[in-house]
């Protein structure tokens, strides 16, 4: 929040130092440095438009719908620079080895928290030998229509094992607003 917070002031330093008229008519600020969007803690929305980010996502089986019961515990950094979306992680601790469902055993899929949505993109697993622990990841450009996703909250992870095939583990992306 610190970070955001700091980012913010020095953009708005930069825009009102670089502008050429600092008076703010229409929503747009003379100089440029916002046009028609709404700048709020991080997050540029107009259009699709977002400013780079970095997230924190935790997955757990509590996350699943319906929820499921597992030890197993997951975390990843979800980046998004300009409409290119990137995604690191592990997970560990899995009841049962992972699986693959629709050519890959995780998936950014979309939907808000609390529903099951569609595959929209695999993710690249890399599973130890006995397939209960891996490490993940993604880079791929979004479609507007997807960084209105992401945006919105509506993107997650989900990863699938044989005893849970629908999901064992989920993570919500949920931007900085």
């Amino acid at each position: 929040m610190k970070r955001t917070a700091l980012l913010f002031a020095c953009l708005f330093a930069f825009g009102a130092a670089s502008a050429q008229d600092d008076t703010m008519t229409g929503g747009m600020m003379s100089g440029g440095m916002m046009t028609g969007g709404m700048m709020s803690g991080g997050s540029m929305m107009s259009g699709g438009a977002s400013m780079d980010q970095s997230l924190e996502v935790t997955l757990s089986g509590d996350q699943q719908v319906p929820p499921v019961t597992t030890e197993g515990t997951g975390s990843a950094t979800v980046s998004l620079a300009g409409d290119t979306m990137t995604v690191r992680g592990d997970l560990s601790g899995l009841s049962s080895p992972l699986t693959e469902v629709a050519g890959s055993s995780g998936h950014v899929h979309l939907a808000p928290a609390g529903e099951n949505g569609d595959v929209v993109f695999p993710l690249n697993v890399s599973a130890d030998e006995g397939g209960t622990s891996a490490i993940f990841s993604l880079s791929t450009t979004l479609t507007p229509e997807q960084m209105d996703a992401f945006n919105a909250g509506e993107l997650y992870l989900n990863f699938h094992t044989e005893t849970n095939q629908g999901g064992e583990l989920r993570g919500q992306i949920t931007p900085s607003l």
